[in-house]
């Protein structure tokens, strides 16, 4: 009857959500009343003439012994007491009973359960052995309750921490316990819904997936795992479900901050696949722990090899396509950094599968913890940079040693033109340093590389003047560089010796220069004059022009020359190895006529007479040089300015204006163009003097002219006296 009633009194009054801390603290009161009331029985339940019966609890904590008693359950007889002793949760219980006038055996009887600890509080006092063992479950009973108290505050404080919202229902769909975090996602206080049915708390889930899984979780007393959304959940929800004895427990985890992680980690990937394509770079990821490591596309790519399932590489299908040279130091690096957790860095070329050469720099680093961490790293294709770097570095012996050739050249022309006549020495070695400078210029304009044979025929060739007839046909043709310099010396020498002994030297005298491959992979250039004074045969000596032309065809060229001196004039025909010229493509260009500037008018020079001219040049021999050939013209110099402070200084403190000036374009390192914007701004013409193959458009457009060193003194007087002349400087 009493028990009917208590049921209904159950069923009547729905039982409040009580978390494992409330129930922790609910049984602690119980359990204390417990160990007072097992205090009073032991003391009651004393033998007579027993010096005492108590019990002793110790903490663990601290106890050097406590460890070796753990699970020690049992009676035990020492110094005339019999007692039991346990080990309960967080120290030592134990009975001791005076047992010194009772027999000293014991016998050991089974634990008693922890349900009849209840009934053992009301034994009567009976012999010691009985109220041992009333004892001994009363020990049980208690330490059991303990345990259970403090399993139940650890699982108090683990619920109440999670960040994950964790909730419980009873068969029916009752709610009976619900953690801070889902009450807060629900926005209702404990006691709004404690005890309620849970689907008429929430009706919108009453046919949602949570309320199918719930069925199935009851009925096949399986977990199950599932994603749904759900609005009183907060949205994208991943729901655990587990069964229970009463009903099932459910936990959810709000997927709406994972998902947007897990987007911006992929926006995130993607932008830094992205960088890595862009830059031409590769990555790769080894975990440590599973030895498994990942390679991007670009990688295999970057190796040759072929892409694996899943993308999964191997550090030794890299290293054993490593340059021997290189390898060691591969090596030593790659592991090094992983015995030292230092970072990664290796510049070494590979052989692809395919062949191909390719430099590779790469970079890694160890992060993560030891065993468990991830060596990541990117690689980078240095290819072009590598060959960019050692081309510069063979350029610049290359113009080390051409440099050194040119100034040796220079002094072998010198020391070989014949002085006997001041003029011609001066104007031989001006011409033949010209064809060297010209030379120059070409192969700084085509960065020390192939440069195309028209090019420098006419270059060449424009000494002959602005009346001459040259005609140059052939194909397209990239002379090698080394070939450049030595050829620009022998068509120099053809043409002087044209202008002055041969076709040109006449008017109606005509040069005709022609190239073609040859079947045996050679180039012919074939020189004809035509139109000149009749040859009565070959010279009786060997001029110093001859001797440079043969010179620098057969020793330098490595080629072939013969001439043949025909009553219609000089026929010379020079054949090139294969090793020095390319041919891009076999289409022979239509012919081409020279035709220099326009002779100038009469009279031109004599604008020069008496021309205010402001020299800017920081070098003093050619400072020198200039003034010399413009007092020869007649000219009146100011300067040279040495610097680009002096050069300004003489515009702003002229008592009388410039009619033209010449300005390096670099003084000691610093640009001039100040100086030609200032000039330009007083309306006084600028020509450039520079050693650059090319000029900013921007700064040509200031300039009147531009002269490239070294300079011809005709070249200058004939840039100076058209430059004047339109400017519309009466002659004098």
């Amino acid at each position: 009857m009493r028990e009917s009633k208590k049921t209904a009194k159950s069923n009547a009054m729905p039982r409040p959500i009580e978390t494992p801390s409330e129930l922790a603290d609910r049984t602690a009161p119980r359990l204390r009343a417990r160990r007072r009331r097992l205090l009073a029985t032991l003391a009651a339940a004393a033998a007579p003439g027993a010096v005492a019966g108590f019990l002793l609890g110790l903490q663990a904590r601290g106890v050097a012994t406590a460890p070796a008693l753990a699970g020690a359950v049992g009676p035990f007889l020492y110094a005339g007491f019999t007692g039991l002793m346990t080990m309960a949760a967080g120290g030592l219980a134990a009975v001791l009973l005076d047992v010194r006038a009772q027999p000293r055996a014991v016998a050991s009887a089974p634990v008693t359960p922890p349900e009849a600890a209840a009934e053992a509080l009301a034994l009567p006092p009976a012999a010691p052995p009985a109220r041992v063992e009333a004892a001994r479950g009363m020990i049980d009973a208690v330490t059991a309750a303990q345990a259970l108290v403090d399993q139940l505050r650890r699982e108090a404080a683990l619920l109440e921490g999670l960040d994950d919202g964790v909730f419980a229902l009873d068969a029916e769909g009752v709610l009976r316990f619900a953690n801070p975090a889902a009450l807060a996602v629900w926005r209702r206080p404990a006691e709004a819904v404690s005890g309620q049915p849970f689907f008429a708390l929430f009706p919108s889930l009453a046919d949602s997936p949570l309320s199918e899984a719930l069925k199935e979780v009851l009925a096949q007393r399986q977990p199950r795992r599932l994603e749904a959304v759900l609005a009183p959940f907060g949205g994208d929800v991943l729901l655990g479900l587990a069964p229970t004895a009463g009903g099932a427990t459910v936990r959810f985890r709000d997927l709406t901050r994972l998902r947007a992680a897990e987007a911006a980690l992929k926006a995130a990937e993607a932008k830094l696949q992205l960088a890595l394509e862009g830059a031409g770079m590769a990555s790769w990821d080894l975990d440590i722990g599973s030895g498994e490591m990942r390679w991007t596309p670009r990688l295999f790519d970057l190796l040759g090899l072929p892409q694996t399932p899943a993308l999964l590489g191997h550090v030794e299908d890299w290293l054993a396509l490593v340059h021997p040279k290189d390898l060691a130091a591969v090596k030593e690096g790659w592991f090094g950094a992983h015995r030292n957790g230092a970072r990664f860095r290796s510049l070494h070329r590979i052989l692809r599968r395919d062949g191909e050469p390719r430099w590779l720099e790469a970079y890694g680093s160890l992060t993560g913890d030891g065993a468990q961490g991830r060596f990541m790293g990117v690689v980078h294709d240095v290819t072009a940079r590598q060959q960019a770097e050692e081309r510069l570095h063979q350029l610049s012996r290359e113009i080390d040693h051409r440099a050194k050739n040119v100034l040796f050249t220079i002094q072998a022309i010198i020391r070989l033109t014949p002085k006997q006549d001041p003029e011609r020495f001066a104007i031989a070695v001006d011409g033949r340093i010209a064809a060297l400078a010209r030379a120059h210029q070409l192969l700084a304009r085509e960065g020390w590389g192939q440069v195309s044979l028209r090019d420098l025929a006419l270059g060449e060739l424009s000494v002959c003047g602005p009346e001459a007839a040259i005609d140059l046909a052939g194909p397209s043709v990239l002379l090698a560089p080394t070939a450049v310099q030595p050829l620009a010396v022998a068509l120099h020498e053809l043409a002087v010796n044209a202008v002055a002994h041969g076709a040109l030297s006449r008017p109606g005298g005509a040069v005709t220069l022609r190239w073609a491959p040859q079947p045996e992979g050679t180039l012919l250039l074939t020189w004809q004059e035509r139109g000149g004074p009749p040859l009565a045969g070959a010279p009786a000596r060997k001029g110093l022009g001859r001797r440079v032309i043969d010179s620098a065809v057969t020793d330098q060229l490595e080629g072939q020359i013969s001439h043949a001196w025909e009553p219609a004039g000089l026929t010379t025909r020079v054949t090139l190895p294969a090793s020095r010229f390319e041919l891009p493509w076999q289409s022979a260009e239509p012919g081409a006529t020279l035709r220099a500037a326009p002779p100038p008018a009469a009279g031109r020079g004599a604008v020069l007479q008496g021309a205010r001219i402001l020299v800017v040049e920081d070098e003093p021999m050619i400072g020198a040089a200039l003034t010399a050939m413009l007092v020869q013209f007649g000219c009146r110099v100011v300067g040279p300015a040495t610097g680009l402070d002096a050069a300004l200084k003489r515009v702003l403190e002229a008592a009388e204006p410039f009619d033209l000036a010449l300005v390096d374009v670099n003084l000691n390192g610093r640009d001039s163009f100040p100086v030609a914007e200032l000039l330009a701004g007083r309306g006084v013409p600028v020509i450039y003097l520079t050693g650059y193959a090319e000029l900013p458009e921007e700064r040509l457009a200031l300039a009147a002219g531009m002269l490239r060193k070294p300079v011809d003194p005709r070249e200058l007087q004939t840039a100076l006296g058209r430059v004047l002349a339109l400017q519309g400087r009466p002659r004098v």
